[in-house]
């Protein structure tokens, strides 16, 4: 992971690496939803044209 974090660095990319470790077992529960979910929306959300509102979604 260091050499990694050295290579994101050294393209002003330092905020765009993170390791995850978790405590439990393989698959994809609570916590692990929790982090790939606020990196999606972090990285891979378009943003919002301008006058344009997000829908709430229907529960």
């Amino acid at each position: 992971m260091a050499w990694a974090e050295g290579v994101y660095r050294l393209l002003s990319a330092a905020d765009a690496i993170a390791l995850v470790e978790s405590t439990t077992d393989h698959g994809y529960q609570e916590d692990k939803r929790r982090h790939l979910y606020r990196w999606v929306e972090r990285w891979l959300r378009p943003p919002w044209p301008r006058g344009e509102v997000e829908l709430a979604a229907d529960a």
